[in-house]
């Protein structure tokens, strides 16, 4: 955890630093750990206006078909966290109670149109966006639903970058991002590296 404690403070360093406006999403909040870094590293800055918002089943990893032959260790249920336990773990930032929302359920069903419609009448960018689902199909399905909310400076961590299909750049999440970015109006450069399997990349327009 100290190599993503490490990046979550200098990528809140680079926000502030260039003056990026827009909240935080997290895709796969687990013990909330990462969250909670996010949130102290925006209250260590005044950041009062940012949304914080969690996106989890609260019921581990699907069933994808295919878990195990990405990674041994993708079995269905894994990561598994109430809601409720969820909740607890961020008793200590009341300050940020109303900025924070939580989007529950499978991403296939609750990154939908009318999510992605309610996010856009309020305006919503992101500044950081937390990729830390694990498996490929979540990746993308995240990863298609976020890009209705990039910028010039967006950051984009993702926690798994080499730990599915043993790092092979065809099947894993270099490829999803690849595909996503092909016909998009942004693209990205590398930004950090992060532990052994995380990479990070900064969004700017084409």
């Amino acid at each position: 955890q100290k190599y993503k404690y490490e990046f979550v403070q200098k990528a809140f360093d680079l926000i502030y630093d260039n003056t990026i406006q827009g909240d935080y999403f997290e895709f796969g909040v687990h013990r909330a750990r990462t969250f909670r870094f996010a949130l102290s590293q925006a209250k260590r800055r005044n950041m009062k206006k940012i949304k914080f918002l969690a996106f989890d089943s609260f019921e581990g990893l699907p069933d994808v078909k295919n878990n195990e032959k990405q990674n041994d260790k993708f079995k269905k249920g894994l990561l598994t966290t109430s809601e409720k336990v969820f909740k607890n773990y961020l008793k200590n930032f009341r300050f940020y109670k109303n900025n924070i929302r939580i989007i529950k359920g499978f991403y296939k069903k609750s990154l939908n149109k009318r999510l992605i419609s309610n996010l856009k009448t309020n305006g919503t960018k992101a500044c950081l966006i937390n990729f830390d689902c694990d498996l490929t199909q979540s990746v993308d399905e995240a990863l298609k639903f976020s890009m209705n909310f990039l910028q010039e400076g967006t950051i984009l961590y993702f926690d798994d970058y080499f730990s599915s299909y043993k790092g092979n750049p065809n099947k894993g999440i270099p490829n999803i991002i690849k595909k996503r970015f092909k016909n998009s109006k942004f693209n990205i450069v590398e930004y950090l590296n992060v532990g052994y399997a995380a990479k990070s990349f900064i969004v700017y327009s084409k």
